[in-house]
């Protein structure tokens, strides 16, 4: 296990400091997005993006998870080959998504509750899915494959053509209303995308050698169909709180919550940013029989993120309406805790999301869909529930605890099919966290230099708790 860390150290290393660097510009552009058309206005975008969001997932048919799991062990030949099916798969259902969205875009946009002046726009997320649905294969591909240097170029790619398409919307060109300028965000995006995206995944200097067997495209194919009602459950499940608050909130307030939800998702690439070869390499070790080095990678992963994770909570618990103001501005700064427990919900979420990878292991893609399940009835209950009687804190509260009970039952579902338990020091700093966090989340009103002292005596404990703790590692 020391070789394996030791030779691998710095490949995880280099994309991780991409995929950092690569999604700090990210916060800004959704804020600058934000600050430039209104509460109002983003919050009828949010609903826009669940249906753009669908049709990423639909058209996606699990070809990512799929490459994820096939690609690692398959030889250049056959994963070549599998990185073209997806594609061409993926295009075929976009299409038929996207006929059925021009048809019918103002009966959805009515359901959704989406003004009549953002309605159409549904039919721009169309072009939009394109960039979307490559996005998703080519990182899924090139982490499989190792390709460092294409994934690097992938990550730059994507991020200047968000920085790129806002400045140009916001800074140069006029627009009589939001609508028309966030058509043409789109389109500079998905332009920029179509015009890079073929020269990293093309490769002229290798030619297929034989067609893949019939047999392992057939497995790819099934593995991949297989995944999409858990595909279309995560879609339901990341998209719900904003599909019942649309409906339950005015429109503003709904604005004020979905800015927050969207920068608390950025959290999620937190988990990708550490060991963002986990996957592939947790797929090699469970194929060769490797499970105590399975557990071991598992340990590491835990290790590194909950120590990255309850740094960046800190901050949020003292900087959450700072953060918010710097980004959107006033007009979204209102509502600091709604930013905190939501970053909160996604740690945990991302936490205990890796034991979901063991159900893709083991070929129990069956548990995928239970688990998404349970945290979609829990959702579906709670969050009106809580809405109805604390307003837009009550659904924050209902997803966190959504989240935490669906937790569970994965991780109790996922232990028994691998030996991967989380140690006692792991179980106890998790509750502390999370009670910290909530007792913590009152200390908004103090002073900017207080929170400041506090915050920097806080992060220093924590560091020397997890750089002491480190030395348990025998591996």
């Amino acid at each position: 296990m020391k070789k394996f860390i030791k030779n691998n150290f710095t490949k995880n290393y280099v994309i991780s400091l991409s995929e950092i660097l690569s999604r700090i510009p990210l916060i800004f552009t959704v804020g600058f997005l934000a600050s430039n058309i209104g509460p109002e206005a983003f919050g009828a975008w949010s609903l826009v993006l669940v249906v753009q969001s669908l049709s990423i997932s639909l058209s996606g048919a699990g070809f990512p998870s799929a490459l994820i799991r096939y690609v690692p062990n398959g030889s250049k030949n056959d994963a070549y080959q599998f990185l073209f099916l997806s594609i061409k798969r993926s295009a075929f259902f976009l299409l038929i998504i996207s006929i059925t969205i021009y048809i019918f875009y103002d009966f959805i946009g009515s359901l959704l509750n989406i003004d009549k002046e953002y309605r159409w726009l549904l039919i721009a997320t169309c072009v939009m899915a394109i960039g979307s649905i490559m996005d998703g294969i080519l990182d899924k591909y090139f982490k499989a494959r190792i390709l460092i240097t294409k994934q690097i170029l992938y990550l730059c790619t994507r991020t200047i053509a968000e920085v790129v398409s806002v400045i140009v919307v916001f800074n140069f060109l006029e627009f009589s209303n939001a609508s028309s300028a966030l058509l043409s965000y789109i389109l500079i995006v998905v332009a920029f995308k179509i015009a890079i995206y073929p020269w990293l995944f093309f490769d002229r200097r290798f030619s297929i050698k034989e067609k893949i067997k019939f047999n392992t495209k057939n497995s790819f194919l099934k593995f991949s169909y297989l995944l999409i009602p858990s595909v279309l459950l995560a879609w339901l499940i990341i998209q719900i709180d904003r599909i019942i608050i649309g409906w339950m909130l005015d429109s503003s307030e709904f604005g004020v919550y979905a800015f927050s939800a969207t920068l608390a998702s950025y959290l999620v690439f937190l988990s990708y940013s550490i060991m963002p070869l986990f996957q592939s390499h947790a797929a090699k070790f469970y194929d060769q029989g490797r499970f105590q080095d399975l557990q071991n990678l598992f340990e590491i992963w835990q290790y590194m993120f909950i120590s990255a994770a309850s740094i960046l909570l800190l901050l949020l618990v003292f900087f959450s309406q700072e953060i918010l103001y710097f980004t959107g501005g006033a007009d979204f700064a209102g509502l600091p805790n709604i930013l905190l427990i939501l970053s909160a919900t996604v740690c945990i979420d991302q936490f205990f999301g890796q034991y979901q990878l063991i159900f893709n292991l083991a070929n129990k893609p069956k548990l995928i869909t239970l688990a998404y399940l349970i945290k979609l009835f829990l959702m579906v209950i709670l969050i009106p529930f809580f809405v109805y009687f604390f307003g837009i804190y009550g659904a924050v509260l209902g997803m966190i605890i959504s989240v935490i009970i669906s937790s569970v039952f994965r991780y109790v579902k996922a232990t028994k099919l691998i030996e991967i338990k989380l140690t006692f020091f792991l179980k106890m700093y998790l509750v502390i966290l999370i009670s910290s966090i909530l007792i913590l989340s009152q200390v908004q009103n103090l002073s900017l230099i207080t929170k400041s002292f506090f915050s920097i005596i806080l992060v220093l404990i924590i560091s020397l708790i997890f750089f002491e703790n480190r030395k348990k590692f025998s591996y």
